[in-house]
């Protein structure tokens, strides 16, 4: 095995006692920094409404998609850089 090839982040995703389980303040249901409400309001929505999505931006024009998506990409950094300042 090529060591240059080795993941050295491998476990990052993995929840560690060390890192968030242990802070206070958090809203309740949260296991670390993750929501567990949040997540159960959210995934059905998503779950359902990803299919229409897809349609969706398949019927449009791609020039017209794409210049969404970088409107939606520029208002994010911006509200980014505005909250950073």
């Amino acid at each position: 095995m090529n060591p240059n090839n080795v993941n050295p982040g491998g476990n990052v995703g993995l929840p560690s006692p060390s890192t968030a389980w242990r802070i206070h303040g958090l809203p309740p249901y949260s296991l670390g920094y993750a929501n567990l409400l949040g997540f159960l309001l959210i995934a059905p929505v998503a779950f359902f409404t990803a299919p229409a999505g897809a349609a969706i931006a398949h019927m449009a024009d791609r020039g017209r998609l794409r210049r969404m998506f970088a409107l939606s990409v520029a208002i994010t950094a911006a509200k980014m850089l505005w909250d950073a300042m």
